[in-house]
């Protein structure tokens, strides 16, 4: 009992860290990327990521199966797909919405590329990136169960799938509920985190 429960934990949280830290880098990047953008190319590339983002990403998962197989690689890749496209468009958007007002009052007064950064876009960024994680979250979760039901004999969503199966509604739920709980705790904290970060931001 105690091995089939670590299974489970590992087996669900494992590929969730792995594909949601692989996210957020790529939106740490996406973000410096954005804030170099000098020729406007990249929000060029974001309306095609932004057109992306209305396609369920889900449907490429037996395409997902058959280049990398199943296993945790398969369910980084499709939690990695699910949640870096918020975090991407919300961190140009970011970017875009700093004042550019403050930006030429630093400029002036010969601040760097990495001190503009670092002291005015990224604190006037952290709303927007917070708003991309939960919503990277909601899509991440769903990621999640999606890739542990088609492709994992281990995890939630390998459970829920078998006990759907045997018509063991008392498991189907035990899992949804564990589901619903991750959920919210993972909500709950970026809301916890943004409450913190408006107070900062409020003039006092």
């Amino acid at each position: 009992m105690g091995r089939s429960r670590t299974r489970l934990v590992g087996g669900r949280f494992a590929p969730a860290a792995g594909g949601f830290g692989a996210a957020i880098e790529a939106q740490a990047d996406f973000h410096l990327l954005a804030h170099a953008d000098r020729s406007g190319s990249l929000s060029h590339v974001l309306r095609h990521r932004a057109a992306l983002n209305a396609t369920p990403q889900v449907a490429f998962l037996p395409l997902i199966i058959i280049w990398v197989g199943t296993g945790l690689s398969e369910r980084v890749l499709i939690i990695f797909l699910l949640a870096v496209l918020p975090l991407a468009i919300n961190a140009h958007a970011a970017v875009r919405t700093t004042d550019p007002r403050l930006i030429k009052v630093a400029g002036s007064f010969g601040a760097s590329e990495w001190q503009l950064f670092r002291t005015i876009i990224l604190p006037s960024s952290v709303p927007f990136l917070l708003a991309g994680l939960r919503l990277a979250i909601g899509r991440g979760m769903i990621g999640v169960v999606v890739g542990e039901i088609y492709g994992s004999a281990a995890g939630l969503g390998a459970m829920i799938n078998q006990a759907g199966a045997r018509f063991q509604t008392d498991r189907v739920f035990v899992g949804v509920l564990t589901i619903v709980a991750a959920g919210v705790i993972l909500v709950e904290v970026v809301q916890r985190i943004e409450r913190r970060v408006e107070i900062w931001r409020t003039p006092a």
